[in-house]
């Protein structure tokens, strides 16, 4: 796979398509998972399939606009095998207790973390000031579902509202990923602040 910094302009945008593809689906399955066991947060993930989707539509149509064609299923397909679309590993459908929200929640953040990652290299990256202010307005919309999804957790009683971006059977590794996932995000909106 490219390093986001090899892709083409029109390989980045393909894959940003991808991307919000994808997690319209798992925030729509994450909503549905935990509709019996919070109807709040179920809201706030269906809020997010929404607004993926949305997103999702509106890059085809810019990608059809600039570059003059559609994308097609067969190219789609290619960025679409590279997308991360990781979902924990539990025994029931439905959240039931506590320690499965937990497991969730680790996911959704990892997903919404990867995500900002991606749209504020993509930022950095991208010479074209049009493009620019569109993965802007992307990085933008991230933030905000990172900072819905923290209020969220913040009004689920005292167990959910300590949840920690930890793996209970992994004590270091998704910590560790996590504090990198959010250095990147705080490195690349550094970088993004300096080129200006």
């Amino acid at each position: 796979m490219k390093r986001l910094s090899q892709l083409t302009p029109a390989e980045t945008l393909a894959m940003a398509i991808c991307i919000e593809g994808a997690n319209a689906a798992r925030h729509s399955i994450w909503a549905d998972r935990f509709r019996p066991y919070s109807k709040e947060v179920s809201k706030v993930l269906d809020g997010f399939a929404e607004e993926d989707r949305l997103s999702q539509r509106k890059l085809k149509n810019l990608y059809h606009e600039k570059y003059h064609k559609k994308l097609s299923d067969e190219e789609l397909q290619n960025f679409d095998e590279i997308v991360d679309k990781s979902n924990p590993d539990l025994e029931h459908f439905f959240v039931l207790d506590d320690e499965m929200s937990k497991k969730i929640m680790l996911s959704v953040l990892k997903a919404e973390y990867e995500t900002l990652v991606f749209f504020q290299e993509a930022l950095y990256n991208n010479k074209d000031e049009n493009m620019k202010k569109v993965y802007e307005m992307l990085t933008d919309y991230e933030k905000q579902h990172v900072n819905e999804l923290k209020e969220s957790i913040e009004h689920q009683k005292d167990s959910i509202k300590r949840v920690k971006i930890e793996d209970p059977n992994d004590e270091e590794g998704d910590e560790q990923r996590m504090f990198s996932l959010v250095h990147k995000s705080r490195k690349w909106r550094d970088k993004a602040k300096t080129e200006k």
